[in-house]
Formats: structure tokens, sequence, C-alpha cells
């Protein structure tokens, strides 16, 4: 019974902060979509896709593998450190030569927006981190009030670089880069990281067992490159960023979905890796499987059900179209969660290497669903 009660308190205290922040970007489509046209609003939404999706790859994933090691060293300050240190050591050296090379690709290739790509991707990168410190650390309290501070910071940012300052795509670009900065500022000094930062802590030997347990774990996030970067490309190429504004508008409705069971998610994630070792955790996963399954089911089905009633009250008349979309999105979306429930099973047991195999079946999946959109 601990252990529901210990989910379930978890849930809601990252979900405390993970829907204040999806709700404060949910209730920003209607500012989106007044002071951006469709065309403006689909080169960002690509932008911060390729972003979200290029970051994991240049971490290797290790913000995964600190969350799991710091599980276990939750009892030791020495271990904590030393975690931490070799996770920020082989990130740092990553985003130093990543850095390099994007500059000189873009003193041949002239890149729309380069700097703040530059920003978004390097605050982005180190947001993440922090937060799975806190997670790893289980300071969910911290977790989800950088969430709301995030959240807080992309609103007041919004409306004083696109309302007031119309400044545009580039604004929007500019107030997501400040919104990652607060939370890595407030996430650096409340969970005083720079305690645990030594570059005297190199360990080759915890450096390779971080990598052999994140690097498994990046094939997943080239699938997910695949789903959610390759459709914006072709839509943005053949039809034209302003299709492509239209269809970021209804994903933003399976994004409600999808934010939901990340916020169930994490916290079973966290529970599963906790857990994992006790006499009774097969029943604990099943049935915690199975009620999720029956739930996330009943939620999408509502999510299709109540779409018309807010639909055109949030959304500008110029991307009505995108209301065609939103059912099959939410669709993936329930099959995304149903593999990734058991996908934390792997994590919990530190068997990344066998949970290539669903994770790719999973982009598969959605990949066909979209197929016949």
């Amino acid at each position: 019974m601990n252990k529901k009660k210990d989910l379930i308190k978890n849930t809601l205290i990252i979900g405390l902060g993970k829907v204040s922040t999806q709700l404060i970007s949910f209730f920003l489509l209607p500012l989106y979509t007044l002071f951006l046209s469709p065309s403006d609003y689909g080169t960002v939404d690509l932008i911060i896709t390729y972003i979200t999706l290029l970051v994991p790859a240049i971490t290797i994933q290790l913000e995964m593998a600190s969350f799991r090691f710091l599980v276990d060293a939750r009892n030791s300050e020495r271990e904590k450190k030393q975690i931490i240190s070799n996770v920020l050591q082989i990130v740092s050296v990553i985003l130093l030569v990543c850095v390099v090379l994007f500059l000189i690709l873009n003193a041949f290739i002239h890149i729309q927006y380069a700097s703040l790509i530059l920003l978004n991707i390097c605050v982005t990168i180190f947001s993440n981190l922090f937060l799975q410190f806190a997670r790893g650390m289980g300071d969910n309290k911290k977790f989800a009030i950088a969430c709301i501070v995030t959240g807080l910071t992309t609103l007041f940012g919004t409306v004083l670089l696109i309302v007031y300052a119309h400044m545009g795509a580039r604004g929007m670009l500019l107030s997501i880069a400040l919104a990652n900065l607060a939370c890595v500022i407030y996430l650096f000094f409340s969970l005083k990281v720079y305690k645990y930062i030594s570059f005297k802590k190199q360990d080759k030997v915890l450096q390779k067992k971080l990598i052999a347990y994140s690097f498994p774990l990046v094939p997943n996030g080239i699938s997910w490159w695949v789903i959610n970067v390759s459709d914006r490309t072709i839509i943005s190429i053949i039809i034209g960023v302003a299709a492509n504004g239209i269809y970021a508008v209804a994903n933003k409705y399976a994004a409600i979905f999808t934010s939901i069971f990340s916020i169930f998610g994490m916290s079973w994630t966290e529970s599963a890796s906790v857990h994992v070792d006790d006499k009774d955790r097969d029943t604990f996963f099943s049935e915690t499987s199975n009620a999720s399954v029956r739930l996330f089911g009943s939620l999408g089905l509502v999510l299709i059900a109540y779409i018309p009633l807010v639909f055109t009250i949030l959304i500008n008349a110029k991307y009505d179209e995108a209301y065609l979309y939103i059912p099959i999105l939410i669709v993936g979306a329930f099959f995304n969660a149903v593999v990734g429930l058991y996908s934390a099973i792997y994590v919990a047991k530190k068997m990344t290497n066998k949970s290539l195999l669903p994770l790719w079946l999973r982009q598969l999946l959605i990949s066909f669903l979209r197929l016949f959109l």
C-alpha cells in the first residue's frame, strides 16, 4: 500500500508543476495564433521540435542515467557528487564540440535564428539535466517549483516580447530560452548543484557505466526524430510552413494527453526504480500497469469527446483545419503511453538495451497511424 501511496503522492507533486506549465503553454495558444501568422508559428514549431529531439542525442540521454544512478545514491553525498560531476564533465565536452560544429556550419550555410537556436539548445540541455538531478535526489517539490518557474517565465516573456514588443517568431524563441534559463538558475541554487561539481572527481569506470546505461536510449531519440521531425519537415517542404503551423496546433491537443501521461510516467519510473528489488514488485508492476491502461484509455476518449466544446473558443479561425487531425493524434499518443508504461520497468532494472525493441515498435506504430491522417 505504501508503494501506491508514494506513487500517488509523487504524481500529485510532479503534476502540480507540470500541469501549471502545460496549462500556461496551452492557454498561450490564443496569443500565439492571434499575434503569429501560421507561417511564423510553423517555423518556430519546427525549430523547437528539432531542438527538443536534438538535445537527447547531444547528451546521449545522460540526464536519464543521472536520474537512475542518483536514485541508488540518495543516502550518500559522496556518490551524488561523483555522479553529478562525471555527468556534467561528459555533457560539457560533447556540448563544446557541438557548439564549434554548429558555428562552422553556420559560417557556410545561413541558419535562420542561429543565435537563438544555439541559446535554446544550451539552456535546454542544462534545464533537462538539473530537472533529472532533482528527481534522482528525490526532491520532487523542487522539480515541481522549477516547472512552475519555467511556465511563469514563458508567460511573462510571451506577453512582453510578442504582445508588446511585437517580436514575432524571434520573441517566441527568446521567451522559451529565458524560461529554461530561469529553470536552470533556480535549480542550480535551490539544489545547491555547485556543491556537487568537482572536476577532480573524474571516474572513468563510472563514466563508462553511465554511458552504457544511457547510450541504448539514444535510438529512441532518433526514432522520435523520425516521428516528430520528419512529418513536420515533409509538410513544411511540400505544403509549406503555414500548413505546419496548422499541424502544430492539432498536436497541441494531443500534447495534453502526452503531458498528463508524462506526469504519471515520471512518478511511475521513480517508483519502479525504488521498489524494483522488492519481493512483491511483480504484483505492484502488474496492477499499476493494468489500471493505468484503463485510466489513460478513458482519458483519450474524454479528450476526443470534448474537443468541439473548446476548439473554437481557444483557436483563431485561420487554424480551423487543425480540428480534423486531432482525434488520430490522440489515438497515437495513447499507444505511445501504453508502451511507455512497460518501458519504465526496463529503465528501473537498468536494462535499457532491452527496452529498445518496444521503444522502436512504439514509434513504428505511431508512424503507421499517422500515415492515414
